[in-house]
Order: structure tokens, then sequence, then C-alpha cells
């Protein structure tokens, strides 16, 4: 009789595993592609947890990847541009006025910094407010006269400015380097006694480019001008986002991310 009631018993959890391996079978073919239910299910977590993505392909929530960082920026990638004219450019002041420091917003690399457009808009900054008057200028060397000599009037709050060369009835040509120049000017009888920056420009023609972004979302230009070496659209595009959004610390944080990645380290970021 024992030996009976052993042969049942073993066939009775025979009868069981069978039922259950039934059931899992079912519920695989009605599981979601890419899900392996039981043993399997750890390796299917680990495999996507090591390629950034939740079970069954979606990517998690959670990843680097789908929340990028407050103060990621794009990366600016310089153009090496072979039989250019060398300048050492930037936004150093000269002068002896100590109430404020004036800086061109451009950074410091061997070359004239790049746009695609006849007539850019130039970015500048002042670590403090000021009541007088700025003086901006704009050279071709090749030229005697400047191309644009014109002082307006303050006051200018401190943080960041700009001109734009339409403003002034200027357009600039492909190939060839300009320099230019801003001056807080407390004396105009006295000259000596300004503060001012130097910075340098030269356009060049991307017709590849200029396509991509016209057709890319306006959120991914930034990343198409920095990630080509055109300095003055990418910094246009990041304080036109802050224009636009001025309680977004997103776009502050990026903004001076790709500032100082170019060695552009301001005493005020407004």
């Amino acid at each position: 009789m024992k030996k009976i009631g052993w042969i049942l018993k073993v066939g009775s959890i025979a009868t069981l595993l069978a039922t259950v391996s039934i059931s899992l079978a079912a519920a695989a073919q009605q599981a979601k592609p890419g899900i392996i239910i039981l043993a399997s299910t750890s390796q299917v977590l680990l495999q996507h947890s090591a390629q950034g993505a939740a079970p069954g392909g979606i990517e998690s929530s959670t990843t680097a990847a789908a929340i990028p960082p407050v103060n990621s920026a794009p990366v600016f990638v310089p153009r090496i541009r072979r039989g250019a004219p060398a300048y050492r450019i930037g936004g150093a002041t000269r002068g002896r006025t100590t109430e404020v420091t004036i800086q061109t917003l451009v950074p410091e690399i061997d070359e004239a910094a790049l746009t695609l457009a006849a007539q850019p808009n130039l970015h500048w900054h002042l670590s403090a407010a000021t009541p007088h008057a700025v003086n901006f200028t704009l050279l071709d060397p090749e030229l005697i006269e400047p191309m644009v000599d014109v002082m307006i009037p303050g006051p200018f709050k401190a943080g960041f400015h700009v001109l734009s060369l339409a403003d002034h009835k200027a357009q600039l040509e492909s190939g060839r380097n300009y320099e230019w120049f801003v001056a807080v000017v407390p004396n105009p009888e006295n000259r000596s006694a300004d503060a001012v920056a130097r910075g340098a420009i030269s356009r060049v023609d991307d017709p590849g480019l200029a396509s991509r972004v016209a057709k890319a979302e306006p959120s991914a230009a930034v990343g198409l001008f920095a990630g080509s070496g055109i300095w003055y659209e990418a910094l246009d595009a990041l304080n036109q986002r802050v224009r636009q959004s001025p309680d977004d610390p997103r776009a502050r944080a990026q903004r001076s991310a790709m500032l100082e990645h170019v060695g552009l380290v301001l005493s005020q970021d407004r």
C-alpha cells in the first residue's frame, strides 16, 4: 500500500508540473515581445539595465540619455581654417576705468570666430551698470575708415547686451576677417580712460549646415551651430532662449557652461 501511495503521489506531482508548464507556456505566448518570464527575467533586466532601457525595449525615464542634466550645454568645436590669418582674440579689457568690466563674448582662439550671416548679432557683457555711453566700432583691416563707428548713449544695465549689424547697415563678406570693439566711454574728451574689449569675426559659407538648421527643430539649432564651429549663431540662439524664458534655469545654465567651456568667465551672469 505504501508503494502504491508513493506512486500516486509521484504521479500527482508530475501532473501538477505538467499543468504549470502548460500555464507558463500560455503566459509566455501572451506576454509582450522581449519579456522572458521566470528564471530568465533577471537576465533580461540586467541586459536592459546595461543598455539603459527597461524590459520590453522601452527606455527608462531615469536614464541620463532621457533626462539631460540641467547644466548640460552644446560643446563648441572650433573649425581649423587652413591659410586663414591668425589672431589672438578674446574679451580682455584695457583702460584705467575701474567701475566696470566690459567683455566681448568671443572665444579665445587663434582665428576669428565664425558666422554664417552677413549681418550677425554681436554679444558683449558688462560687469556692472554704467551711465556712460558705449562706443561700437567695426573694422575691415583692408579699409582705412571704420565700417561702423557709433556712440551709443547710456545708461546700460549690468549683464548681456547685443548689437545687430543690420541696425548699423553693415554687411560682412565671406572669407574676410573683421575686428570689432566695444568701449565704455567715461569721458569723450579723454578716450585714454575708456574700458575697451575686442573681438574678431569672419563670415563663412556652409550651405549644408544652413540647410540642416532650417530643417531641424529650434532646440537643435544651438548644437548644430556649436558642433560645426559657428560661434556667433550658437551664442545668439542660447541668448534668445534666455530672453524667451527668463525664469528657466536650464537656459541660463547652458549659456554659462558654453561660455566657460571656451574660457569666458563672467563676473556676473544676467
